[in-house]
């Protein structure tokens, strides 16, 4: 119990006897997203973690957990859980009533910790820990320093699909027009599948590390056999849960493009993507993310979010930014 938070107490837990209440909360979020969910960090920790030791903060009222705070030790660097290459937001998991009221309780169970530097890192521009953590770092003489980190464009798909292409400008409507007309023609049979339970989306990896390997040399750099064991692991074990999907473009039977996507409420955060280079004249790697649109406008999804980076179809898309930050804090 802390003397700011009577009602709360902030303490070290063990992963294993965190996880099942962890996961109970993180189900009843509105809005969960797989970075807030212990199977996210089990498999992160199996696949990234060496050399790193983790670090539970469970936040309780009246003994029912009210928030996690996943740690790491890193030297003597102390901060967020997780890699910013694979992980695009980390704002921790509290409940509905929680947020901003519970941060204050956290910062003075982490000042109780030994580091040097406390590092957070993947947090919305709006997310209250970064004021919050501004201004306890300077009543306590420590040195804070705030960055951009990355944008995470979004887009509000409205209540169907005409709704949607009117919000776009005059030149972006028409060329998502001409383009999505043009791909049907790419050959006799286009369309695109969803695909949902975790055995379709095992049965489905195989051609989305294809087809990621070889639109792009960036891509295929970065799917290495660690990468693709995690995401393997990792997509299957969120598709059990109804937080993982992938939207498979199909052109004459053969997927020509895939697309590995997070269900958190009425968002689709679009994670990463691969499509085949034959197509690339007909704007594949566009088309496809405006078909898995608009399968979720029909689906009755009200936000698309692109997640990190500022590729530019994001924008022709309708893509707004959203800012994401990190921050320093330095004991002198």
């Amino acid at each position: 119990m802390t003397a700011d938070c009577p009602a709360l107490t902030v303490a070290p837990a063990s992963f294993e006897e965190l996880a099942p209440e962890w996961e109970a909360l993180a189900a009843r979020l509105p809005r969960p997203i797989p970075f807030h969910f212990p199977e996210w960090h089990r498999i992160w920790w199996a696949h990234f973690g060496g050399g790193r030791e983790p670090l539970y903060l469970a936040l309780r009222e009246d003994e029912t957990l009210a928030g996690v705070v996943p740690l790491m030790r890193d030297g003597d660097t102390l901060g967020v859980a997780g890699d910013p290459e694979i992980c695009d937001y980390t704002d921790v998991p509290v409940t509905a009533a929680g947020g901003a009221a519970l941060w204050p309780c956290v910062l003075e169970a982490v000042d109780a910790l030994p580091w040097r530097t406390f590092h957070l890192w993947g947090l919305p521009e709006e997310a209250p820990a970064l004021a919050l953590t501004s201004a306890w770092g300077e009543r306590r003489g420590y040195e804070v320093e705030t960055d951009f980190e990355a944008v995470c464009p979004r887009v509000t798909l409205g209540g169907d699909w005409e709704t949607y292409l009117a919000g776009l400008s005059k030149k972006d409507r028409h060329e998502l027009r001409r383009k999505l007309r043009r791909f049907e023609q790419v050959g006799a049979d286009v369309r695109l599948r969803v695909l949902c339970a975790p055995e379709e989306v095992e049965a489905a990896l195989p051609d989305f590390f294809r087809l990621q390997r070889i639109s792009h040399r960036g891509k295929e750099a970065f799917m290495t056999p660690r990468m693709e064991a995690f995401f393997s692991e990792m997509a299957v074990a969120l598709a059990a849960r109804g937080h993982a999907r992938i939207y498979e473009i199909d052109v004459d039977g053969r997927a020509a493009a895939s697309l590995l996507t997070f269900l958190s409420g009425d968002e689709l955060l679009f994670y990463n993507s691969g499509y085949d280079p034959a197509y690339a004249q007909a704007s594949i790697g566009l088309v496809s993310k405006a078909m898995a649109m608009q399968r979720c406008v029909e689906d009755g999804l009200a936000v698309a979010d692109f997640l990190r980076g500022a590729e530019p179809y994001k924008y022709d898309l309708g893509g707004q930014d959203r800012v994401v930050r990190q921050m320093w804090v330095r004991r002198k």
